[in-house]
C-alpha cells in the first residue's frame, strides 16, 4: 500500500493458518532423521560421503517467483482495502446522518409530528448502517480467507519448484547428504549447529532457480522471509479502516 511497507509473510497465528504448510517446518521435520543419519554415518562409510548445505531461507527469499508472487498479493490486497474504503466511508456517513436526526429528536422545539417523522427516518437508517456494517465484516473475512489461499497455492508451486532444483544439483554433484542450514527444530533450535567439510551451495541453487528471471524480479529486494518458518499473511486488511 502507498506509503507504508508491508511484510507480506511472517509467522503468525490466525483461525486459518496452519502450521502444517509451513515451508521451513516441512523442512525441518525431514532433516531432522538426517541429521541422526549424518551423525551415525561415519560409523558405516568411508570418509568419501560428500555433505552439502543450503539456506532454503535464502533460497526462497531470493527466488523471483516469490518476489513476484509478494508483488501479486500486494497489489490484490491494495484492491480489496480500496473495496472496504468505500464502504468504511458510506459507513462513516451513516454515523453523521444519525448523529444529526438524533439531534432533532432531541430538539425540545421540535413539533410532535415532526419527531416521530425523524424517529422512524433513524431507525431506517440505523437498520441500513447495522446491515452495511455486516456486510463489511463478512467481506472482510471473505476477501482475506480467498487472499490467504491464493499465498497458500503460490508458495506449494515454489516449494516443489525449490526442492526439485536443489534434488537436480545435488544429485548432478554427486552429494550424498544435503541440510538446510536455516532449519529450525524444535525448541526454535537450528538444526545445523557445525559442520567441517559441508559445501554451500545455497548460491548455485539461486542463480539456477533465477536463471530466467525478469530484471525487475530479479534486481527487486530479497522478501522478508523469517528463518524456520513461511506461513501465510496476518491481515493482509489491517490497514483498511476500521
Amino acid at each position: 500500500m502507498p506509503g507504508r511497507e508491508r511484510r507480506l509473510w511472517k509467522l503468525q497465528t490466525h483461525p486459518f493458518h496452519d502450521p502444517q504448510h509451513s515451508i521451513m517446518k516441512k523442512t525441518a521435520i525431514a532433516l531432522t532423521g538426517l541429521l541422526a543419519l549424518a551423525v551415525s554415518a561415519p560409523l558405516q562409510a568411508d570418509d568419501s560421503l560428500k555433505v552439502g548445505i543450503v539456506s532454503m531461507q535464502e533460497v526462497i527469499s531470493g527466488f523471483y517467483k516469490t518476489k513476484q508472487a509478494q508483488a501479486e498479493i500486494n497489489e490484490r490486497t491494495d484492491e480489496i482495502k480500496s473495496e472496504l474504503d468505500v464502504r468504511q466511508a458510506k459507513l462513516r456517513d451513516y454515523a453523521r446522518e444519525l448523529e444529526d436526526l438524533t439531534k432533532i429528536i432531541q430538539d425540545e422545539s421540535v413539533r410532535p409530528e415532526f419527531r416521530q417523522i425523524k424517529i422512524e427516518e433513524r431507525s431506517i437508517k440505523q437498520n441500513e448502517a447495522m446491515a452495511l456494517e455486516r456486510d463489511i465484516m463478512q467481506m472482510r473475512r471473505q476477501r482475506e480467507r480467498q487472499v490467504q489461499l491464493e499465498v497458500e497455492r503460490i508458495f506449494r508451486g515454489i516449494r516443489e519448484e525449490v526442492s526439485s532444483a536443489v534434488d537436480e544439483i545435488a544429485r548432478r554433484d554427486g552429494y550424498d547428504l544435503v541440510f538446510d542450514s536455516s532449519g529450525v527444530g524444535m525448541g526454535g533450535m537450528p538444526l545445523l549447529l557445525f559442520s567441517k567439510d559441508a559445501v554451500n551451495f545455497t548460491a548455485t541453487v539461486l542463480a539456477e532457480l533465477n536463471r530466467e528471471a525478469p530484471e525487475e524480479f530479479l534486481d527487486a529486494d530479497p522478501v522478508d522471509v523469517p528463518a524456520g518458518g513461511v506461513d501465510v499473511i496476518e491481515g493482509v486488511l489491517e490497514g483498511a479502516d476500521d
